[in-house]
């Protein structure tokens, strides 16, 4: 049965990009930059940096990063490009004399459709994910060897699509999505989100990065929304590649799967690397 779904997906996307390299005009591989970045303050992008919590002694360390891979022209004004996506968002525990237990870690990786153009004179970004993430706790909530807290199966698999317009220096993006294989399956299967984002050079080498996110999720059908606020500077050191100095905050349930019913509030000081 698992080998069928395997083989199933596996020529479902190669008929997709049969399809793309028929009706589309091929362009290249090992593209820069993305089509669609990734939303500045949204909990679920890949990135390579960490937060320190400023109300609590814990951290964020993120490891991973979104490729653009193919690039097809799908008309005068737009790109549609295919990409991937790999990360692990992971929660440590800081105890001093540099050491950071790992109390929980994320796991996402899926593919993406992403496009831009024009339309009606704005211009428009949109991205599709089909991605599975999943949760687990790690040896940091362990003591002498025993667990402190009873891990259970997280598991999503789903449809993300978030469409986008931006006007002057300022993007505007709602995104819906669809998980149709989850465990455990009290949590809700539809996401709603909407959110904000800018980014603008003051100079040659400094911009200014300024983001909200608004993710309406929960479970037993009930919805609970989690804010999501970044501001910082980045500073770029060669082309696309820049390091971004941030000040981020959240509020809502919490970003890590295996506590997904627990409230969670923090505000932190962070740095990452984009590219």
């Amino acid at each position: 049965m698992v080998k069928e779904i395997i083989m199933k997906k596996i020529i479902t996307v190669i008929i997709i990009l049969y399809f793309l390299f028929i009706h589309f005009s091929y362009n290249s591989f090992a593209l820069e930059g993305h089509l669609f970045p990734s939303p500045a303050a949204n909990i679920l992008e890949p990135g390579i940096g960490t937060v320190f919590e400023l109300s609590a002694k814990k951290l964020r360390l993120d490891i991973g990063t979104s490729v653009d891979l193919m690039e097809f022209n799908s008309g005068e004004q737009s790109i549609i490009r295919i990409g991937t996506d790999f990360f692990t968002l992971s929660r440590l525990r800081s105890e001093g004399n540099m050491k950071f237990p790992v109390e929980t870690a994320d796991y996402f990786f899926g593919v993406n459709s992403t496009t831009k153009g024009k339309i009606y004179g704005f211009d428009y970004s949109a991205r599709l994910r089909l991605a599975h993430i999943s949760s687990h706790i790690v040896d940091g909530m362990a003591t002498d060897t025993i667990l402190r807290f009873t891990p259970f199966v997280y598991s999503r698999e789903f449809a993300e699509l978030t469409g986008a317009i931006s006007i002057d220096k300022f993007r505007f993006y709602a995104g819906l999505t669809y998980v149709f294989s989850r465990q455990p399956k009290s949590t809700n299967a539809v996401i709603p989100q909407i959110g904000i984002d800018s980014k603008f050079g003051i100079n040659s080498y400094l911009k200014v990065c300024l983001g909200y996110d608004l993710r309406l999720s929960g479970y037993d059908n009930n919805y609970f929304g989690s804010n999501t606020v970044l501001a910082g500077i980045e500073i770029m050191v060669s082309g696309e590649t820049g390091i971004m100095l941030f000040f981020n905050a959240h509020s809502g349930k919490s970003i890590h799967g295996m506590f997904y019913k627990e409230d969670e509030s923090f505000s932190g000081i962070g740095f990452r690397i984009d590219f």
